[in-house]
């Protein structure tokens, strides 16, 4: 007994020391999107609650501010026409989208932040940094309870932790939770665990409260239920009673929470990135079978964010492909799960976690957590095989090749990316300093008007963004459209505008992106961009001409339509609006800043073109039939 002791604690002492060196933060650190939003939400902020942001009141209590903090809007809020009312949310948007996560554990945490050091980014990631620790050693726990040795608990709870998704994860301060969830998740099991095979009697309590805190930290910790039902059926093997028994308490939890997460108007609805299975089941079952291959594909390779930048047609293909290479991995480790019932369970319980993973529709880093959790202990039983059970140097090659990949390599990258001996420079696309003179010599009475923002999604915390930074915030924000792609706008009187475009203007997350000449990339950043607006966009839009809708100082009204896609659109600001007053700003694509331009005169077009018809557009761009381009015939706004 007191061998394994000394070697449970040898164990937990070389996780924690690898985990604290891989994820120690030495840059300052930077905020981004979602740490502004939650901050107005949880502290409060005078300026934008006169702008209209009920949600942000200054005077709010604590509990409400933990409440509100990840509320994006809704519509039973008022916060979805207040946003477009401002027009932080685009005339396009869903007239039903609804973005209200329920995280009070998590906000909590983002709350002592604000009490702590509020204007301190590096402050904290070192704040992230303790449930990283915490997420390292409930991993441990769990999976040396499951292992014939701590070796293997020690390299399954490495590879967990200096995976690369989590890396993306934990510099990101909001995403926070994904850490916060998986260490309750972790604890939950292991404590699941202890109440099936030692009959603690208060293992199950505190298997529930763990359970319950992740739940009030992210959604993703129902997916633990996957790995309590796996383990009843593969692991006890006690019959149908034994399972209810034994999923009762744990599905009567669920179904509490959800309970009263939906009574209390929490969840996503009419937005095509995110689909809550309690409202529109059948979408969800969807998302789910389109995904889940990819899932798998991208912990296996570690890929997670590559496929956004795939075409509609390519990503067919790769998730083709990601299913091949899923089944063909699932043959490798046969000879495992049938000798051993405990890796069924895992494996088992990490394909049930990947069914509430499909609330989010992008394979991206913070959807695979708890396919991971599974799915590494497996990988790490697996590796031990192939090192003690096979001479070849084949198999040595391939254990070797997988050690590289999901330990080596990842804890390299992890320890030069957060101690800063490779540089990672943050560049300014100068979207606040192009207009931060005028906007501040008006005190923020002027509307601003960005012609073709190229991430309309990132324009949403716009206002919180500019009024925590630079202290002043527009009086409105008018988008006109997307700037995926190449358009014409025409002044055609003192407050009319009109936009054609000959491709269509991308103002749903699904519609094809082309060039003028009707080319579509394979690879390129712009889809990313694209499914994005799926925060804000209704799945399943479809738009008329004669439909009008209205956001910030305009009121915009769809012109012509061709095959489904609107090609032209109306624009008519405001009368008491003084366009020539407001502060004009274009995206420059060629030199990725927002550029400050004058206000067009009547009668006068302009060509904004979009990132696939200008030269180096973008990095990531791999056309299979690319043409060269031919110049535009109207007149093209300077990218200079």
């Amino acid at each position: 007994m007191r061998r394994l002791t000394l070697s449970y604690r040898a164990g937990l002492a070389v996780v924690l020391l690898v985990a604290l060196i891989t994820h120690l933060p030495f840059s300052s650190g930077v905020f981004s999107t979602d740490d502004y939003m939650i901050r107005s939400m949880v502290t409060g902020d005078a300026a934008l609650y006169e702008k209209g942001f009920s949600k942000v009141d200054p005077d709010k209590s604590v509990w409400q501010g933990v409440m509100d903090a990840f509320h994006f809007y809704s519509p039973a809020a008022g916060t979805l026409h207040e946003y477009k009312q401002y027009g932080n949310l685009p005339w396009w948007s869903g007239d039903e989208a609804q973005m209200n996560p329920w995280r009070p554990v998590s906000a909590l945490t983002h709350w002592v932040d604000y009490q702590i050091a509020p204007e301190s980014a590096q402050f904290q990631i070192f704040h992230t940094l303790l449930y990283v620790l915490l997420f390292a050693y409930c991993g441990y726990r769990l999976f040396w309870r499951l292992s014939n040795q701590s070796s293997i608990a020690v390299l399954a709870t490495l590879m967990l932790v200096v995976d690369f998704s989590h890396l993306m994860n934990f510099n990101w301060i909001s995403a926070r939770n994904v850490f916060v969830a998986g260490a309750l998740g972790c604890a939950t099991l292991e404590q699941f665990i202890v109440w099936r095979t030692q009959h603690r009697p208060m293992a199950l309590p505190a298997s529930l409260v763990l359970f319950a805190l992740g739940l009030l930290s992210a959604e993703s910790s129902v997916a633990v239920g996957g790995y309590v039902l796996a383990y009843l059926v593969i692991v006890e093997r006690n019959g149908v009673r034994s399972v209810v028994t034994g999923m009762l308490p744990y599905a009567a939890l669920v179904l509490l929470w959800r309970g009263v997460y939906s009574s209390l108007d929490y969840g996503a609805s009419g937005i095509s990135l995110y689909i809550d299975p309690g409202r529109t089941p059948f979408d969800f079952l969807v998302s789910l079978l389109q995904t889940l291959p990819l899932r798998y594909a991208s912990v296996i390779l570690t890929l997670d964010s590559a496929v956004a930048t795939l075409s509609p047609l390519l990503q067919v293909w790769v998730s083709l492909g990601s299913l091949v290479l899923v089944l063909c991995c699932l043959v490798a480790i046969l000879p495992l799960c049938r000798c051993s019932p405990k890796v069924r369970f895992m494996l088992l319980g990490s394909v049930l976690a990947a069914v509430p993973a499909a609330a989010l529709t992008t394979v991206g880093p913070r959807s695979g957590l708890f396919i991971a959790v599974g799915f590494f202990w497996v990988l790490a039983v697996w590796v031990f095989q192939l090192l003690r059970g096979y001479s070849s140097v084949f198999v040595k090659s391939l254990a070797a090749l997988v050690l590289g990949l999901h330990l080596f390599v990842p804890m390299v990258v992890d320890v030069l990316y957060t101690s800063g001996l490779v540089p990672v420079v943050y560049v300014d696309d100068q979207h606040f300093d192009s207009v931060a003179g005028r906007l501040r010599e008006s005190q923020g009475e002027k509307s601003l008007v960005v012609v073709n923002p190229p991430t309309p999604n990132t324009l949403f915390y716009l206002p919180f963004e500019w009024q925590l930074e630079g202290g002043v915030s527009p009086a409105a924000l008018n988008m006109l459209a997307p700037g995926f792609i190449t358009f014409d706008l025409k002044r055609v009187s003192a407050q009319e505008f009109e936009i054609t475009s000959p491709v269509g203007l991308p103002i749903t997350a699904k519609q094809a992106l082309a060039d003028l000449k009707g080319k579509q990339p394979a690879m390129s950043l712009v889809y990313t961009s694209q499914t994005l607006q799926g925060l804000f966009v209704a799945p399943d839009a479809h738009f008329r001409p004669g439909q009008t809708f209205s956001a910030g100082n305009m009121n915009v009204e769809i012109s012509a339509v061709d095959g489904g896609r609107v090609v032209a659109i109306k624009i008519r600001f405001d009368n008491d609006a003084a366009v020539e007053q407001m502060i004009w700003q274009r995206y420059d694509w060629g030199t990725r800043e927002y550029r400050v331009m004058p206000v067009p005169a009547v009668g006068q077009t302009l060509r904004f073109s979009g990132p696939l018809d200008i030269d180096a557009s973008d990095p990531l761009q791999l056309c299979l039939d690319c043409e060269e381009k031919t110049g535009d015939v109207i007149d093209r706004v300077d990218h200079n």
